[in-house]
């Protein structure tokens, strides 16, 4: 929903109204990523449970995919403020490394661990997608798209 607006104010060159957009967007991502989150770390097992016991043993990569899914969001809307400022190309340099990051760690972590290391291997590659895109709005468009305190 926030593509037309990233695109529009990025060509009027309006990059306090883009910081301000990126700032309210990543606040309400996090929002609720975070109550998400608290909900699967308390009721998570049930949740599972419901489809099987044998499901139950997935907390752990359930908790891990959290953690994971929680740094993405951390990261703010990095992708669609690059592929809506042109620099589409970036955003795929990212995610193909995030891509190959992930196949790479799931070569080695699941034979080990299992799911866990399947897990660790998906949140390891999310922080590494998102880190570089987040880094190259920083580089390219001038904007932070990651939470600052």
């Amino acid at each position: 929903m926030i593509a037309p607006l990233i695109s529009k104010l990025h060509y009027s060159n309006d990059s306090i109204g883009l910081q301000r957009l990126v700032r309210n967007v990543l606040f309400i991502n996090i929002g609720f990523c975070v109550i998400t989150c608290i909900t699967l770390l308390l009721i998570g097992p049930y949740i599972l449970s419901y489809f099987g016991s044998e499901f139950s043993n997935g907390f752990l990569p359930l908790l891990i995919l959290c953690i994971g899914h929680l740094v993405n969001i951390l990261a703010g809307p990095a992708g669609n403020v690059l592929c809506m400022s042109g620099f589409e190309r970036k955003a795929f340099h990212a995610g193909v490394l995030g891509t190959l990051v992930n196949l790479l760690l799931n070569l080695f972590l699941i034979p080990i661990y299992g799911m866990t290391g399947a897990a660790i291997a998906t949140a390891f590659s999310f922080i590494v997608w998102n880190g570089l895109q987040a880094y190259y709005v920083k580089k390219y468009i001038g904007i932070k798209s990651y939470l600052t305190f």
